[in-house]
């Protein structure tokens, strides 16, 4: 008999890290009114996309005032005020230039969340994870002599982890294998991935587990450690092919920086 499992938010707020609320406080936080004042004038200068494709800083200026009325509103939501954003870069603005000036504020309050994330992961593994894994030991019973399906909305590593060090066989359901340097300044120092190609993906996949115990992990929002390439033809992954979690967790540490691949958490879902 096959079992299916769905982790909603707050599965992992045990093994330290932030709900929704608690993140949204965060990254609001970071922002004054003078800072704000002084990114928006700096962003309007730039060429984002070319002297042939300029930014209009009056949507800059909007999309920035915006973020001070959604803290002073008390706003809670991170992904809330991302979809608006994300609206405005696409058919929710009129103009070229009005689009890519919002399109550009989603990308760097994104990267601002990437962040923030990170550090969590990074912080709680060290602090929490190795205290309080032993409350989780009850995910063994949701495994049978087939495989086990989990949908989960969270973006962190816990659930790989924890896994891990459960000795439960865990996949994304990749079949494919690529590595990248670490950075371009260290050519020499590589990070190997698992991964599959988005076209022709789905749960027949061959990279997933058949009729044998342990968990087939579908990330339905993206993840920390979830990357694209090549387009975003290619969902790429860290390897779980790991004797314990502080192999994955290290791995993690050593995320690539390039350009040749980008960062993937499902801000708008």
């Amino acid at each position: 008999m096959k079992n299916g499992l769905l982790l909603g938010a707050g599965f992992s707020y045990d093994l330290g890290m932030p709900l929704t609320v608690e993140l949204t406080e965060v990254f609001l936080n970071l922002f004054t009114e003078e800072m704000v004042e002084r990114m928006a004038k700096a962003m309007s200068l730039q060429q984002l996309y070319g002297k042939d494709r300029p930014i209009d800083p009056k949507a800059i200026m909007a999309g920035w005032d915006s973020l001070l009325e959604y803290k002073k509103s008390g706003g809670k939501n991170y992904e809330a005020f991302l979809a608006e954003l994300e609206n405005k870069a696409g058919l929710g603005s009129p103009t070229q230039p009005e689009r890519d000036s919002y399109h550009s504020l989603f990308d760097y309050f994104y990267r601002v969340i990437h962040t923030i994330l990170d550090l969590y992961q990074e912080v709680s593994y060290a602090v929490l994870y190795g205290k309080n894994k032993d409350y989780f030991s009850a995910l063994k019973t949701f495994l049978s002599d087939e495989e086990t399906w989990v949908l989960s909305l969270n973006h962190d590593l816990n659930f790989e982890l924890l896994a891990l060090d459960f000795g439960i066989p865990i996949t994304y359901g990749d079949n494919h294998e690529l590595e990248f340097p670490v950075s371009n300044l260290e050519l020499s120092k590589r990070i190997q991935f698992t991964y599959t190609e988005r076209k022709g993906w789905s749960a027949n996949h061959p990279g997933f587990l058949n009729g044998t115990r342990g968990f087939n992990l579908i990330k339905l929002h993206g993840g920390l450690s979830e990357f694209t390439c090549q387009d975003d033809t290619l969902l790429c992954n860290l390897r779980l092919d790991k004797p314990s979690s502080l192999d994955l967790a290290q791995n993690f540490l050593l995320y690539p920086t390039g350009e040749t691949y980008s960062r993937s958490i499902g801000a708008c879902c």
